[in-house]
Parts: structure tokens; C-alpha cells; sequence
């Protein structure tokens, strides 16, 4: 995705991992640093809209703010 031209990715392009695969490791310690490697990976001001088409790029930003609330939900859980 870095590597991109600005305005030539789509939404399919982005690797969204599915719903509840955000960490898969099996200990506290593992899913812990998994979790803050998410949150770095997915945080929507990483993503820079302007290599998505201009007909993406909203579904993009909705997508990846819906990764950040699952990661964030999982970080909370890993929490307590």
C-alpha cells in the first residue's frame, strides 16, 4: 500500500483482517504486543486516503475505523 500511486488503490486492496482475528496469540504477553502492533498498523492517521480512489475513500475511512473500534474493544478486554 505505500508503494501506491495516489488515487489507484481500492477498497478490496486493503488486507481488512476479519471480524474477531484481530489477535490470535495465546499468551497475555503475545496477544498484548499483537494488539498494540494493531493498533499502531490499523489507527486511521496512518492511512493516507489520497492514494484510494475518490469513490473509496470513505468506505476506506469506515473500514479501517471499524478495525481501530474492534482492536480498541480487544485491547479493553485484554485489560482486565
Amino acid at each position: 500500500l505505500a508503494a501506491a500511486q495516489e488515487g489507484s488503490l481500492r477498497l478490496a486492496d486493503v488486507p481488512l483482517p476479519p471480524p474477531g482475528a484481530v489477535c490470535s496469540a495465546r499468551t497475555a504477553s503475545a496477544r498484548k504486543k499483537a494488539v498494540r502492533a494493531a493498533l499502531l498498523r490499523w489507527h486511521p492517521d496512518k492511512f493516507d486516503l489520497s492514494k484510494f480512489t475518490t469513490e473509496d475513500r470513505d468506505a476506506v475511512a469506515d473500514a479501517v475505523a471499524d478495525v481501530t473500534r474492534r482492536v480498541v474493544k480487544e485491547k479493553k478486554r485484554l485489560a482486565r
